[in-house]
């Protein structure tokens, strides 16, 4: 009985795998990294969170006391062609998960569409958000 559902389990496991190794090879779903050595800073202060870097965009997650909230970060000329300035899009709700690693999809993470408070203009370290940054480069 033991051994038929650990196989059972290792089944369950295996079809996961390889379904999640199907997406990423035909580009359905990108991986989103948890950068360990980045820091976030606001107003030249530093804040708790963590950054989860992928090829295209980061999600951004501030955890300070009573105000944890993702943002989305594109990076400059690879989302445009015309090489324009990254962009911030705000996730309003959606918080991204304590996860060393995050599934992007078409319609995951929820915060993929640019909203009327959110401006193109928006560059990726001025304004409110004032650094993100990787303690390493400097």
């Amino acid at each position: 009985m033991k051994n038929k559902g650990l196989s059972v389990v290792a089944l369950v496991v295996l079809s996961i795998l390889a379904g999640c190794v199907f997406l990423r090879f035909y580009n359905a779903v990108a991986l989103l990294t948890r950068n360990r050595s980045a820091t976030i800073e606001v107003s030249g202060a530093p804040v708790q969170g963590e950054i989860l870097d992928g090829r295209l965009t980061a999600i951004v997650t501030r955890r300070d006391a009573g105000k944890a909230h993702s943002y989305r970060l594109f990076f400059e000329g690879d989302t445009d062609s015309s090489g324009d300035t990254g962009f911030v899009i705000d996730c309003h709700a959606w918080v991204a998960p304590r996860l060393p690693f995050l599934l992007e999809a078409a319609n995951y993470p929820p915060c993929n569409i640019l909203s009327e408070d959110v401006y193109k203009s928006t560059k990726i370290g001025a304004g409110r958000y004032s650094a993100v940054g990787n303690p390493s480069n400097s």
